[in-house]
Formats: C-alpha cells, sequence, structure tokens
C-alpha cells in the first residue's frame, strides 16, 4: 500500500519541476526581448547623433554667402521703374487699372466676382496689344502660319469617320422624331375630320327630323 502511494506522488514532482523549467525559457525569452529593444535603441540612437554630427561638419565646411546690398541693388534693376529699367517686351506685364474691390459691390456674388475678372482680363489683354503696336511686336497669327499636327492624318480621318457617322445617327433618329411626329399629327387631323364629319351628319338628321314634324299636312304627299 506504502509503494502505491509513492507511486502516485512521482508524477506530481514531475510536473513541478516542468513548470519549473517552463518558467525558466520564459523569462529567459523575456531577458532576450529586453535586451534587444535595448540594442536597437542604442542603434538608433547612434544613429542620430552620427547624422547631426555629418550635417554639422557640412555646414561648418559651406561658407555663407548674404550679401544683402548687391541682391538689393539687382532687385532694383530688374523692377519696373529701378534704376536700369527693364523694356516691357521682357516682362510683359499688364496690371489692371481698376482694382476689383471697386468693381464687385458684392464679393459672396459668384456671378458678378467671375465677371468681374472676367472684365479685367479682357482689359488688360487690350492694353496690352495696344502696348504690342507701340514696341513693334507681333501678337497675332500670320495666315501663312503652319503648325505641325501632333495626330497623324490617319487617326484625324478615323475620327472623322466616327464623327460623321454619329452626326448620320443623330440626323436619322430626328428624322425618325418627325415621322412618328408627323404620323401623330395625321391622325389627330384625321380623326378630328372624322369627328366634323359624323357631327354635321347628326346636326344635318337633326334638322331633317325637325322638318319633317314642322311640316305642314300634305305637303310629304306633293313632294
Amino acid at each position: 500500500h506504502s509503494m502505491v502511494k509513492r507511486v502516485e506522488k512521482e508524477p506530481d514532482v514531475e510536473s513541478e519541476e516542468e513548470e519549473e523549467s517552463e518558467d525558466e525559457e520564459d523569462g529567459s525569452m523575456e531577458e532576450d526581448i529586453d535586451g534587444e529593444d535595448m540594442e536597437s535603441e542604442i542603434d538608433e540612437d547612434e544613429h542620430e547623433m552620427e547624422k547631426a554630427a555629418l550635417l554639422h561638419r557640412a555646414q561648418a565646411k559651406t561658407p555663407k554667402i548674404n550679401k544683402e546690398a548687391e541682391l538689393m541693388e539687382k532687385l532694383g534693376d530688374i523692377v519696373l521703374g529701378g534704376g536700369k529699367k527693364v523694356p516691357w517686351a521682357e516682362l510683359f506685364h499688364v496690371s489692371s487699372r481698376v482694382p476689383a474691390e471697386s468693381i464687385v459691390e458684392d464679393v459672396d456674388d459668384d456671378l458678378k466676382r467671375e465677371l468681374a475678372f472676367y472684365d479685367i482680363a479682357l482689359a488688360g489683354v487690350k492694353d496690352c496689344q495696344e502696348m504690342c503696336k507701340a514696341a513693334c511686336i507681333p501678337f497675332e497669327r500670320p495666315k501663312d502660319y503652319y503648325a505641325e499636327m501632333v495626330k497623324t492624318d490617319e487617326h484625324m480621318l478615323k475620327v472623322k469617320r466616327q464623327l460623321l457617322e454619329q452626326a448620320a445617327k443623330v440626323e436619322a433618329s430626328e428624322m425618325r422624331r418627325k415621322q412618328r411626329d408627323a404620323k401623330k399629327y395625321g391622325k389627330a387631323l384625321q380623326t378630328e375630320r372624322r369627328i366634323e364629319k359624323e357631327k354635321r351628319k347628326h346636326d344635318d338628321l337633326a334638322e331633317i327630323t325637325k322638318w319633317r314634324k314642322n311640316k305642314p299636312a300634305g305637303e310629304g304627299d306633293r313632294e
């Protein structure tokens, strides 16, 4: 009986040893993961420090050039009315004579606002044309102007054929619609004429019946 008890207790000892080994393995895995995370953080910090050092050395080697006086001088040369006035033909700069704020009464009105923009642009184009004429600058396309086609002739013929086919389909559909309308109108006119004819016949019969009732006695015998 004691041997049976001893045998029954042995599995408990083995299970406890297995649990202890599993706990030890889990702990070692967690320590490995923590160690890897720390190493990756250290590598990232070292990489950032190397980048900062390289950037600092590059900035130290590159000289800073900021010739403010010379830059302002050049700016004065290129702006209109500067020391060395640039010809208008080099800029084609056109400004509106009237500010948009004075034209648009209500800025929230989309239609009036866009119309004001259109008027301003149109006025600018007209001013530009006059200035081009004064500067002898051609701005119209010459009559003998030839521009090479981007598409090939075969492609354009194909497009033309498709457009003609589409136009023919639309025309045929319109013709069929007109025929249907004419047919409907003819039927309606025929029905109206039939109704008028029946009405006229009914009125004639009513007149004859009325006349027969009101005629003097013996007049029908003479007829």
